[in-house]
């Protein structure tokens, strides 16, 4: 008799468990930050031959960019032309991407620093490997390049 009437019990705690468990799945699933994904991939997928013609443009254009980003924070973009002459006059923009944080995306503008140089001053939040996407417009051109690298180390594409 006496567990005729402990069933009902038994099956409310498995259930409430059951409830339980799926919240504190669904908190954890949307909580991690160390989550590596692209920021709006769809509109990247939607946008990739206009990416591809992009790149072809950029490597037609002859453009080089040497990317240096120092641990404390500082962002250099060096811009040659095929014959290894400074690219003056260029705006230059940069995305830099922890790539273990990737939804803290960080947007720069980069200020004039020399010729062909471009320099700006950012707050590192996250350590390790990091991608840039830095883009060069002067005029009707415009010249992008993806590299990746540590801070304090080379970047290369």
């Amino acid at each position: 008799m006496r567990a005729a009437r402990l069933w009902p019990l038994a099956l409310a705690a498995v259930l409430a468990l059951t409830v339980i468990a799926n919240v504190w799945l669904l908190w954890a699933a949307n909580d991690d930050q160390h989550l590596a994904f692209e920021p709006d991939y769809y509109r990247k997928a939607v946008a990739w031959d206009s990416t591809v013609a992009q790149g072809e443009r950029s490597r037609a254009l002859g453009w080089t960019a040497t990317v240096g980003l120092g641990a404390d924070g500082h962002l250099v973009v060096q811009l040659d032309d095929p014959a290894g002459r400074p690219v003056d006059g260029a705006a230059v923009t940069a995305e830099v991407i922890p790539v273990a944080h990737a939804n803290r995306t960080l947007a720069v503008m980069l200020g004039p620093a020399g010729p062909g140089r471009a320099e700006a001053r950012i707050t590192l939040v996250y350590p390790g490997l990091h991608e840039l996407r830095v883009t060069a417009t002067r005029g009707a051109d415009r010249f992008t390049s993806t590299v990746r690298g540590w801070p304090g180390q080379p970047f290369t594409p």
